[in-house]
């Protein structure tokens, strides 16, 4: 690892300031990272407090990229600056399942470093994270487990048993092919061409978009509160469809649909062969469920 000599101070940090009395001085180090060994199998990287990107390199054998560190609360920018650089990655594991985790210098305080990743992953890796206040994006790999708060969490071109949690960030989804578990509060979701079994999307107050691909017979769960859901899917998908919400209308278009309960706030029926299901619940707001054009 090289690390790059790019820093900036922060004057004032009321936080820190409140702590020692003083101004505090913070900074920003960047370098360069290769894992000391070559990933085939499976990749988890956890990080607290900054972003983690991982993009797909067909050509790398490899992990590699940049490892952004800010560090703070110190009482000189010499200090600070030092933290930066004395902060590790700690490379654990083989081949077949490496781990990257962050190791912060003696006596540091947490609260006051951030660390972000950006890197590329050989082809095929089966990627997994873990963060706080920081979004995840996963581009072109396979991916698990993704766990953050306070960021968003984006996929695209990803397969794989996907689960995803964050809070008071939105989650977008751009083609996966895989089961699909997407949970998030206080923010949509954007679901685009996803053809897992199951299919699950949950937030709060949030609106709720799935551009759906099910299998025969695959199953779609979609809910929220405060806010509307959007469902797309195949002309001829079939499916039981249960819908549920208050003060909102639950429309069906452009589906071979046969309504057994249809009541203000509930719509219950089968579309087509109604192999698969369909369960979609809000309130205060519409359900809108159709065709894929």
């Amino acid at each position: 690892m090289s690390l790059a000599a790019s820093t900036r101070s922060i004057l004032g940090l009321l936080g820190a300031a409140a702590l020692v009395g003083g101004c505090t001085y913070s900074a920003e180090e960047s370098f360069s990272f290769e894992s000391l060994t070559p990933a085939t199998g499976t990749l988890t990287v956890t990080s607290f407090n900054g972003s983690i990107l991982l993009t797909r390199d067909p050509t790398a054998t490899k992990v590699h990229g940049t490892i952004t560190v800010r560090s703070g609360g110190y009482d000189n920018k010499a200090k600070a600056r030092e933290a930066a650089r004395q902060t590790a990655v700690i490379e654990s594991g083989d081949t077949h399942a490496l781990a990257l985790a962050v190791q912060l210098p003696g006596g540091a305080n947490r609260s006051y470093f951030g660390v972000d990743f950006d890197l590329s992953v050989p082809d095929g890796v089966l990627v997994g994270a873990t963060t706080n206040d920081g979004a995840i994006s996963v581009d072109g790999l396979p991916t698990g487990g993704l766990t953050t708060t306070n960021g968003q969490i984006e996929l695209r071109f990803t397969s794989g048993d996907a689960v995803l949690r964050t809070v008071n960030g939105p989650i977008v989804v751009d083609s996966h092919e895989g089961p699909l578990d997407a949970r998030t509060t206080n923010a949509p979701l954007d679901l685009s061409s996803v053809s897992g079994d199951p299919i699950r999307g949950s937030t709060t107050n949030g609106f709720v978009s799935c551009r759906a691909l099910p299998p025969y017979g695959g199953e779609v769960y979609l809910t929220t509160s405060n806010a509307g859901v959007d469902l797309t899917l195949p002309f001829d998908y079939g499916a039981q469809l249960v819908a549920t919400t208050t003060n909102g209308n639950i429309y069906v278009e452009g589906l071979d649909f046969y309504p057994v309960v249809d009541v203000p706030g509930q719509l219950e029926g089968e579309l087509g062969d109604a192999a698969g299901l369909v369960d979609i619940r809000t309130n205060s707001a519409d359900v809108a469920i159709h065709a894929r054009q």
